[in-house]
């Protein structure tokens, strides 16, 4: 590209060059010759211009590709709760966000093991309590539509239900709810839709 742009300016200074010495020198024949040199500048310019739009077209078109890429399970996991640091995650299901003003919402069922699950309650400043998987007051929301896969009463007969809300942004919470053995578990972080 930088080389067609060096290419027409050689030639817009040749044709100006040979423009002035053919009035000079009242010489039809280097007139002429610089209306040439004009004639491959203004070619040279229209090509240059439609390289370089296509060049920002291809770029736009790859930025706008990668904003919208689906994300994987593991890079959602990685997102909301950081990388685990032992290798018994195995992310079920999830629902990222699209659209964060309109879906609010990032879904996940995983299973894991007691270690991970550790971490990932010291992460934050999670309030909790046990209840009964019939319960479902305690652990459904209504902020979001939950995913057809969303069944945290899968889990057993009870199960521990924590929440984080963060004082400095109060529409912001995650929910963390798992099994009593540690082994699986359902998280939802949403934001409140305004």
């Amino acid at each position: 590209m930088a080389e067609l742009i060096s290419i027409t300016v050689v030639l817009f200074l040749a044709s100006t060059v040979l423009f002035f010495m053919g009035i000079t020198r009242k010489n039809l024949r280097l007139f002429v010759a610089a209306i040439v040199f004009l004639m491959l500048t203004g070619i040279a310019a229209v090509y240059s211009f439609f390289i370089g739009a296509k060049k920002s077209v291809d770029f736009a078109k790859a930025t706008v590709k990668e904003i919208f890429r689906e994300r994987t399970a593991m890079e959602i996991y990685t997102a909301v709760l950081d990388s685990p640091t032992v290798s018994c995650v195995e992310v079920l299901h999830t629902q990222d966000l699209v659209i964060p003003a309109l879906d609010g919402c990032i879904w996940l069922e995983f299973t894991t093991c007691p270690t991970e699950l550790e971490r990932i309650i010291s992460l934050r400043s999670y309030n909790g309590k046990r209840c009964a998987v019939k319960d479902t007051s305690a652990y459904k929301t209504s902020r979001c539509a939950e995913p057809t896969w969303w069944h945290p009463e899968q889990l057993a007969d009870s199960i521990n239900f924590l929440t984080d809300r963060n004082p400095t942004d109060p529409d912001h919470a995650r929910f963390l709810i798992f099994s009593s053995d540690s082994n699986h578990a359902f998280f939802c972080d949403f934001a409140e839709l305004k």
